[in-house]
């Protein structure tokens, strides 16, 4: 037997347990990465945080998704995009800088999670965010 076929061997694949959504409730994300993504639409973009739910070692990762306001967006739906931008920024506590730099890695915060199904996949969502006080 080969000392690669003996190391697999010893990983006990069978038994490592599969990521899963966590049960809704409030929980501390950790950030592992935040970035400007495009969105669906042409010219659309988004901020793209993807945070691991702190004490929870086999709980999937949130992806969170962050419009930008467009130019097709009306002043309301403009302010509306802004307000939520601030409030995620300051619950994370980020700045405009931190987007795509290794800066914002780290940075938590206190949300209320829920979960949803994706093509056909369950995962979980931000459903509010415990902005600090």
């Amino acid at each position: 037997m080969s000392d690669t076929l003996s190391l697999l061997e010893s990983l006990d694949l069978e038994n490592v347990p599969d990521l899963a959504p966590v049960a809704p409730g409030e929980y501390e994300l950790r950030i592992l990465s935040a970035a400007v993504v495009d969105g669906k639409q042409p010219g659309a973009k988004n901020i793209l945080i993807v945070a691991a739910i702190e004490g929870e070692p086999n709980a999937l990762n949130v992806f969170h998704y962050i419009s930008m306001p467009n130019e097709n967006d009306s002043k309301d739906m403009v302010d509306s995009k802004r307000r939520r931008i601030k409030d995620d920024f300051r619950a994370f506590d980020l700045v405009p800088a931190d987007i795509g730099e290794e800066s914002s890695k780290g940075k938590t915060a206190w949300v209320i999670l829920g979960s949803e199904t994706y093509e056909g996949t369950e995962r979980n969502v931000i459903k509010r965010i415990i902005n600090p006080r």
